[in-house]
């Protein structure tokens, strides 16, 4: 079973995830760039859909 996450865990860092502030969870939402999803009225993520995100916008660096 997956575990879930609130916006309050990930913006402490969850295992060797980089912490998440609160306001660049609610924008990454607002855009669409994060998975996500509401159980009531609390928005919740799974580790792999962080590291999706994460992986996703990784920049690489220019070798010379």
């Amino acid at each position: 079973m997956k575990k879930y996450y609130t916006s309050e865990e990930i913006e402490k860092g969850v295992g060797d995830l980089p912490p998440i502030s609160r306001t660049t969870l609610n924008n990454l939402r607002a855009a669409r760039k994060i998975k996500y999803t509401k159980l009531g009225n609390t928005c919740v993520y799974t580790i792999e859909w962080i590291e999706d995100y994460l992986r996703k916008n990784t920049v690489e660096p220019i070798t010379a």
